[in-house]
């Protein structure tokens, strides 16, 4: 057993950035399971709130799992700087002719692989692109992706979680409801448990089952992994399953956040800030080298932007009551200690 740590040294611990997101098992370059499951109470029903967690994962056999093999053994490599003894001599297939695709993505990739797999998938759509993720924290790529497929008559649905399991996420994909749904975007709320699948699904041919989810974190600061299959019989497979969820889904008006009081939504739209790509963040001592005068024990935030003045402009005077260049607003320390603390925990 060993632990990937992305950076040496004392200061891993606070490391919360480019983690390994996979979950993966390889059974003798044989067999491959790859998704979204962990290893969890919570899959067993003892979450104290998030229960049932649905959730799927895929069994694959044959040369892709050989595939998933291979990107297991370079993850081993960069955490104990070992190659193990393995089988690599391909086995046969149950189903022969699917065509699979193992596609591990990260931040050391030259290309953002992951962003581009989306944006690509979307592009694709002729009839349909049905997505899952626990959270929707999309980039502006995958934002303009979403709406283009929309207006040009695509079947586009979003399924995410009704409750949520990480609050700072949760309250940033509300910031996302307005643009997309008002472009002809379906977002659903899953009701019956916490929804923690990964699976996307394009027109009748193509579907994925993996560990990424819909946000800037999965797109480019996390290691996923994702199985892309290109197979009918499969596809309507998921069809199916993706069809039953929807049954146990409530639609999303676009003015759900809108309708929400002003304290979530100013809330919101700091989160959106956050999490989105195109700024840095810093936590700062209290009232260091700040103009004006805060509470001890406040935490700020310190969120430098050169593309979101619209969103800036927004928060900045509801939070702070005037009107500045760069982002310094008020968050509850717990949260983000909260959600850096869970970060480090999976």
């Amino acid at each position: 057993m060993s632990a990937f740590r992305t950076t040496q040294g004392r200061a891993n611990p606070l490391q919360i950035n480019f983690r390994n997101h996979r979950k993966v098992v390889v059974v003798d370059g044989h067999s491959a399971y790859i998704g979204g499951h962990n290893v969890g109470e919570e899959y067993v029903g003892r979450h104290p709130r998030l229960t049932p967690w649905r959730d799927t994962h895929l069994h694959i056999q044959g040369p892709a799992a050989m595939a998933t093999q291979l990107a297991f053994v370079e993850d081993w490599y960069w955490a104990t700087r070992q190659v193990p003894e393995l089988d690599w001599v391909p086995n046969t297939v149950c189903t022969p002719g699917q065509r699979v695709l193992i596609l591990p993505t990260g931040p050391a990739d030259v290309l953002d692989t992951c962003v581009l797999f989306f944006v690509q998938a979307i592009n694709t759509a002729q009839q349909r692109i049905w997505i899952t993720s626990p959270y929707f924290v999309p980039d502006e790529m995958v934002v303009a992706a979403l709406q283009l497929a929309a207006l040009r008559g695509v079947d586009v649905r979003i399924m995410l979680p009704e409750h949520p399991d990480h609050r700072l996420v949760y309250l940033a994909g509300l910031a996302f409801v307005q643009e997309t749904v008002s472009a002809g975007v379906q977002l659903f709320r899953y009701q019956s448990g916490f929804l923690h699948q990964k699976v996307l699904l394009v027109d009748n041919d193509l579907a994925a089952v993996g560990t990424a989810n819909l946000d800037n974190r999965s797109f480019r600061l996390n290691f996923e992994f994702t199985a892309l299959i290109a197979d009918h019989a499969f596809a309507a497979q998921v069809a199916d399953m993706l069809s039953s969820d929807f049954a146990h889904c409530r639609r999303v008006a676009a003015d759900e956040l809108e309708v929400r009081p002003l304290a979530v939504r100013v809330a919101a739209r700091a989160a959106r800030l956050l999490v989105e790509r195109g700024g840095g963040l810093a936590v700062l001592q209290p009232r260091a080298g700040l103009p004006f005068e805060l509470p001890p024990e406040t935490v700020l935030i310190h969120y430098v932007s050169s593309n979101h003045s619209r969103l800036l402009n927004e928060i900045t005077p509801a939070v702070l009551g005037k009107r500045r260049d760069d982002a310094l607003f008020y968050r509850l320390a717990h949260d983000v200690a909260e959600r850096a603390a869970d970060l480090r925990r999976t």
